[in-house]
């Protein structure tokens, strides 16, 4: 009843054209864009992103408008991280740091950002990709399923673009890899021709 009969605080047309943009954009990098068009659908002034790496720790990926302390780029307590990210993973929840109950255990290492609010997983096929944080919003929040749903979707679509970035530049890398071995296939083949041919000289 109380979907049905609510009036909604967003332009769902408007928000996600909005959001489209800014993921479009050329500069800064994926992730930085990534963050930024998130956070500007609660008016949050920036954030952070980690990546989860290997299945065992979180790897900063970008920041914007934010200061991420050294010790904090690389998450904390590889345990602690794990069982947080089976957490997230199993119940997909966003996090809301303002409240005095929180649903899962928060990493000490997280909470302890500076103005630290929203804490949203980054799913891809169900799995963590990684985690968004983003900071206290320029006007008060009231952390709702409206919010909770937008966020949700939005963080869908940031995983699947920064997977499929990954998964380019790693393209990428492999074929100069490829090039690379084929010409050092090429030299090494002509310096062998020569070394015969000096060998029958000799």
């Amino acid at each position: 009843i109380s979907k049905h009969f609510y009036r909604y605080d967003y332009d769902y047309r408007e928000e996600w054209l909005g959001f489209t943009r800014k993921l479009s954009q050329q500069t800064p990098g994926p992730a930085e864009r990534a963050i930024e068009a998130v956070a500007q659908l609660v008016e949050s002034p920036g954030g952070a992103l980690w990546i989860w790496r290997d299945g065992d720790h979180f790897a900063l990926a970008a920041h914007s408008n934010m200061t991420v302390p050294p010790a904090a780029a690389g998450g904390g307590d590889r345990e602690q991280d794990a069982a947080f990210c089976q957490s997230v993973e199993h119940h997909q929840w966003v996090i809301d740091l303002a409240e005095a109950g929180q649903r899962a255990p928060v990493p000490a290492w997280l909470a302890r950002l500076p103005r630290a609010r929203l804490v949203v997983p980054l799913l891809l096929q169900d799995r963590l990709f990684g985690l968004l944080l983003l900071q206290e919003p320029r006007s008060a929040l009231r952390l709702n399923w409206e919010v909770i749903d937008l966020l949700k979707v939005a963080a869908s679509q940031v995983a699947s673009y920064l997977a499929l970035q990954e998964t380019t530049t790693a393209l990428m890398t492999a074929r100069q890899f490829e090039s690379f071995h084929r010409m050092s296939t090429f030299i090494v083949h002509d310096l062998k021709n020569l070394v015969a041919q000096l060998s029958l000289m000799i």
